[in-house]
């Protein structure tokens, strides 16, 4: 089964997702191994939504991309809601195939859009 390992962020994470308001981050590190998180700013107008700066998106490839680290995936929270993808988040899936992690006050969950649609994989904490 395929998995993602977020030890170390998981506290933080499960932090993230009491707020009102959803956040959002790119998880870099190595072979699906979380080894930085890097917030990115919200900029959508609502609360249960999530649109991540681009400015933030350039400063986090870049500063990441110095010490060999890849893009693992993308976090964010659904504060009201189940650790489930929303249809906003498929299409996001569809353009970013990588790991989606989903905190919410229900858990936190990974999930990988394929050929097959959406698969949820394992999550290491």
């Amino acid at each position: 089964m395929d998995r993602v390992d977020i030890t170390g962020f998981s506290s933080l994470f499960r932090n993230l997702a009491r707020d009102r308001r959803e956040h959002v981050g790119l998880m870099f590190g190595k072979a699906n191994r979380v080894l930085v998180y890097s917030p990115l700013k919200n900029e959508a107008r609502v609360d249960h939504l999530f649109t991540g700066d681009p400015w933030d998106t350039v400063i986090a490839f870049t500063s990441t991309e110095r010490y060999g680290l890849e893009l693992v995936g993308v976090f964010h929270t659904h504060p009201c809601g189940k650790p489930r993808p929303s249809q906003y988040d498929i299409e996001g899936m569809r353009r970013w195939p990588y790991i989606w992690v989903i905190a919410s006050p229900y858990g936190i969950k990974a999930w990988r859009y394929t050929d097959k649609g959406i698969v949820e994989i394992g999550v290491v904490a």
